[in-house]
């Protein structure tokens, strides 16, 4: 086991140097470099194989924007999720060094830097796709707007109903 929680205090280390150093190597292997290889990959097989199977081609300007999304995508990934594995890789190297209390407190400000970019890449797709893609645009009002034009306004009514006499 390489982490030993703190049942009494706040923080989760881990319990070794060796898996320190193996948390930072395999966070930057399997975060911040596979996944996008991943996605360059499979994106490029699947506009691959959509420009295969066109039977009517169409214009080129969809394949480009395809290619255009997928290059921001990959991209994004990339620059976002590498800040904080290079800032952990640093500190892992610089772990037995004396380090001034400015030199710590401008390690530990790049590093609330470095988290907080990394999390801004669950949305950035989101916003990357809309300044990129007509398409993508297009899809997206009829979603946006689809919502607010289905909302039926309920009215209270009266009833009135006939007795025999």
């Amino acid at each position: 086991v390489c982490f030993n929680g703190n049942p009494s205090g706040t923080t989760c280390a881990p319990a070794t140097p060796f898996c320190n150093t193996f948390n930072n190597f395999n966070l930057l292997i399997s975060y911040s470099l596979l996944p996008p290889i991943f996605m360059f990959i499979l994106g490029w097989m699947t506009i691959r194989h959509v420009r295969h199977r066109q039977i009517h081609r169409q214009s080129s300007s969809k394949n480009r924007q395809l290619t255009i999304l997928l290059i921001v995508q990959v991209l994004c990934v990339t620059f976002l999720s590498l800040p904080f594995s290079v800032q952990r890789i640093y500190l892992q190297f610089t772990i037995n060094q004396m380090k001034s209390s400015q030199r710590i407190e401008i390690e530990n400000f790049l590093g609330t830097v470095a988290t907080l970019i990394i999390l801004s890449n669950t949305t950035m797709s989101f916003y990357m796709f809309t300044l990129t893609s007509q398409v993508f645009r297009k899809e997206l009002k009829p979603l946006l707007f689809f919502s607010s034009r289905r909302r039926a306004d309920v009215e209270p009514t009266q009833s009135t109903t006939r007795t025999a006499k």
